[in-house]
C-alpha cells in the first residue's frame, strides 16, 4: 500500500517514486492532472536549521572566523537530518497544482497553460489563440542572479583585500574569503527556502510583429547560409 502523500488527489491512482518530486512540480501519469508536493512547515524548519546549526557550533567552542566556516557547512547536514525526520513525522501531502502556481508558463492573452514547449531564444506562438510570445527571465529573478554573482565572485576576492588592509593576517586571512562566500551562499538559500516557490523565473509576454531576431537565433541563420555555401 502507498503512502497517503504518494497517492493522486484526482484519480487516487498511486504514485511511483520516480514520479514524485520533491522540489517542482509534476504532472500525475495517470491522469495527468498537474501536480505538487506540499511540505508542512518547511519555513520552519528553515529557521530552526540555521538557529540549531549556530548554537552547536558555538557549543563546541568555534569563535571568529572559524564560527561562521563550520557554521554554514554544519547547515546541509543538520538540513538533511531535520527533512528525513519531519516527513516521517508529518509527512507531506500532494496537491493540485493551483492555477496561480508561478512555475505556470501561460499566454499573457487568452491564459492557455503552454507547459515547457518553447525555446528560450527564439518567439512562438500560442497553440490556443495563435499570439506571438516571447519568453524573457523576470525582473524579479534576474535582480536575484546579479546579486548573487557579484556577492560570490566579486564580494569574496575585495574580502581578501580588506580584511588585508585591515591587518588580518593568517588563518584567519585564508578563512576569510570561504567564510564570505559561505554566508552568501546561506544566506540566499535561506531566501530560497522562505520565498523562492513565489519568484516567478521566467515571464512570457507578447512578442512585437518586427522585433528583430534574438543573438542565438542570427547566429543560427548564419551557420544556415554557411552550409549551403
Amino acid at each position: 500500500m502507498k503512502p497517503p502523500w504518494r497517492v493522486c488527489p484526482r484519480c487516487e491512482a498511486a504514485l511511483d517514486r520516480k514520479a514524485v518530486s520533491l522540489t517542482k512540480s509534476f504532472d500525475c501519469p495517470n491522469c495527468g492532472e498537474k501536480l505538487r508536493i506540499k511540505q508542512t512547515g518547511h519555513r520552519i524548519r528553515a529557521a530552526a536549521v540555521y538557529l540549531v546549526s549556530a548554537l552547536l557550533t558555538y557549543e563546541f567552542g568555534f569563535r571568529g572566523l572559524q564560527f561562521v566556516v563550520v557554521y554554514v557547512l554544519a547547515l546541509w547536514p543538520l538540513g538533511l537530518a531535520v527533512k528525513l525526520i519531519a516527513n516521517a513525522v508529518f509527512p507531506p501531502r500532494v496537491v493540485v497544482r493551483p492555477c496561480d502556481d508561478p512555475e505556470i508558463n501561460r499566454c499573457p492573452k487568452c491564459g492557455t497553460d503552454l507547459g515547457n514547449r518553447f525555446e528560450l531564444a527564439k518567439t512562438f506562438k500560442c497553440p490556443q489563440c495563435g499570439e506571438s510570445l516571447k519568453i524573457e527571465m523576470s525582473k524579479g529573478f534576474s535582480f536575484l542572479a546579479v546579486g548573487t554573482g557579484l556577492w560570490l565572485f566579486v564580494g569574496t576576492p575585495l574580502a581578501s583585500l580588506l580584511g588585508y588592509e585591515l591587518g588580518i593576517r593568517g588563518i584567519n586571512l585564508a578563512l576569510l574569503p570561504l567564510a564570505v562566500f559561505l554566508v552568501g551562499a546561506a544566506i540566499i538559500g535561506l531566501v530560497f527556502r522562505l520565498v523562492g516557490n513565489r519568484i516567478q523565473r521566467l515571464q512570457i509576454k507578447a512578442a512585437p510583429p518586427n522585433a528583430p531576431p534574438s543573438i542565438l537565433g542570427r547566429t543560427e541563420l548564419k551557420l544556415d547560409n554557411w552550409k549551403h555555401m
